[in-house]
């Protein structure tokens, strides 16, 4: 199979990612900073890199620009680096090629794009150069970035629609879809989707309190769009839609110039809400996977 490094600082999503592509053959190292990533890169050659773009300190964009000079004083094949993100947003294409990555995958990532990729990194290893390998999902459509190509996106029932933008008819978004969740389901393992569910239940209300606390004690928006972005990812995993939709709201009041503490603060509030919402979803799915979300 494949070796793999696998760059992502969310532990929930590094753990699914990895078991995604695991299950597809590939051998993955997974590290969780972009310095990290550097380090692991120069000790050893990978065939494949998949890169999260959102990382504290040091960010996707800027560990594949360290990586590519690095890749230049050792000499060898250029290795295709894909981006990963919970984003959708046509500028993360420029910005992608610009730091000297191959392609971009929104999450959650699907089996189908994964199969896509390691194929085509198939195709490299086999004698095609990097650039004609990818060159189709480079190119993009006219006007379009990598986010909006076929086979981009986040799982079936669209659990990501909408994003960058306050969702309307917002009653129309399921708490839970399901979809995601029996993609991650493995008959050969059949306790490791209540582990992954389990996880994410631990994980977030840390990411919502340090948003409180944040908000409370007068300090910067900046952690508070991170902490969103990160459980917005994770929760796309879980086929949480309305908190994902949520999550999307408050990353991007955070990130906007001039944000009002207070507007945020409500904001959160809808988050925390839509998590207890999706929490009590996600317990009654694993109880009966079965039965109607």
């Amino acid at each position: 199979g494949l070796t793999v490094l696998l760059v992502e600082d969310h532990p929930l999503n590094q753990r699914v990612a990895g078991e995604l592509l695991e299950r597809l053959g590939a051998h993955v190292d997974a590290v969780s900073s972009g310095a990290d990533a550097v380090d692991a890169f120069a000790r050893k050659r990978y065939d494949l890199l998949f890169m999260d773009c959102q990382m504290p300190e040091m960010d996707g964009y800027e560990t594949t620009r360290r990586i590519r000079e690095l890749e230049a004083r050792m000499g060898g094949r250029p290795v295709p680096i894909v981006a990963l993100s919970a984003n959708a947003l046509s500028g993360d294409r420029e910005r992608g090629l610009a730091a000297g990555m191959d392609d971009y995958l929104t999450k959650p990532l699907r089996q189908p794009d994964l199969i896509r990729v390691l194929r085509q990194v198939r195709e490299v290893l086999a004698g095609e150069d990097c650039e004609n390998a990818f060159s189709e999902r480079l190119a993009g459509a006219a006007g379009g970035g990598l986010a909006s190509q076929p086979g981009s996106g986040s799982a079936s029932g669209d659990v990501g629609a909408g994003l960058g933008s306050p969702v309307s008819g917002e009653a129309a978004i399921p708490v839970l879809d399901p979809a995601p969740l029996a993609a991650l389901a493995s008959p050969d393992d059949p306790a490791v989707l209540g582990e992954f569910v389990a996880q994410f239940i631990s994980d977030a209300p840390g990411r919502m309190a340090r948003n409180r606390h944040q908000l409370e004690s007068g300090g910067g928006l900046d952690l508070v769009a991170a902490e969103a972005h990160s459980l917005k990812g994770s929760s796309s995993y879980m086929g949480a839609a309305r908190l994902v939709s949520a999550c999307a709201r408050l990353e991007q009041a955070a990130r906007s110039p001039g944000a009002e503490p207070s507007a945020v603060a409500g904001l959160l509030g809808e988050v925390e809400s839509e998590f207890n919402a999706a929490r009590q979803a996600l317990e009654a799915y694993l109880a009966n996977p079965g039965s109607p979300s």
